[in-house]
């Protein structure tokens, strides 16, 4: 039992020092993150900065391809991003979180529906963990000058399958719901396999669909 307890509260600490087990958006103040995935119907990656303990500043490129509501539509989107850390509850057995991001850059599509313009994507996630369970909530819009409106939204809720040191691995199943109503006819459902030490998690599943998907994120300390 005491054994157990240790290896909780080694987890929870390791879970408030540096929040890698929910895929934040961010990492802690002097550290520098990468963090993305590709699927057949999108491309989310990101590099960013962390200098403050609540704020980072980066580049993102985004791609997402239509799936049938919009035969052949593909839309890109590629700018600077500031992301920050507007709240976080710490209980002795879990931690919550509400991020803001904004990213402001180039859009293009392959229709040539807007061409290359401005746009502006501003998102707001919540995310809840322990060092078992998992939930996140996000919802992003992206707004073109003169053009459409692309929303997406997320949801994703996963469990752990045993306890781990923050420096062993850790496998976790989660299930991702996403939308775009813009471009997909009906949410995607992914289940995926996420597996985590330290300050590296990397995930790979498929979507009901069998398309494949690939994630990583990686915090590097300066």
């Amino acid at each position: 039992m005491k054994q157990y307890l240790k290896r909780f509260a080694v987890g929870l600490c390791a879970l408030w020092a540096s929040s890698t087990y929910a895929g934040p958006p961010m990492g802690f103040k002097d550290a520098a993150m990468v963090m993305g995935e590709s699927s057949s119907s999108t491309k989310d990656w990101m590099v960013n900065y962390s200098f403050t303990p609540s704020d980072a500043l980066g580049v993102g490129y985004h791609l997402w391809k239509g799936d049938g509501k919009v035969p052949g539509m593909r839309v890109e989107h590629t700018g600077v991003s500031y992301t920050r850390l507007l709240k976080r509850w710490n209980t002795p057995g879990s931690q919550a979180n509400i991020w803001f991001g904004i990213d402001v850059g180039t859009v293009t599509d392959s229709l040539n529906f807007v061409g290359t313009k401005s746009g502006v994507m501003p998102s707001i996630q919540a995310d809840w963990e322990t060092t078992r369970l998992y939930a996140l909530a996000f919802a992003s819009t992206l707004r073109i000058r003169g053009g459409p409106q692309y929303d997406t939204f997320k949801a994703q809720v996963g469990f752990s399958f045993f306890e781990a040191e923050y420096d062993e691995w850790q496998p976790w199943f989660v299930v991702e719901v996403k939308h775009m109503p813009g471009m997909y006819v009906k949410p995607e459902v992914t289940p995926f396999l996420r597996v985590i030490s330290n300050s590296l998690y990397i995930e790979l599943g498929a979507n009901l669909q069998g398309k494949p998907r690939f994630g990583l994120m990686k915090v590097i300390h300066f």
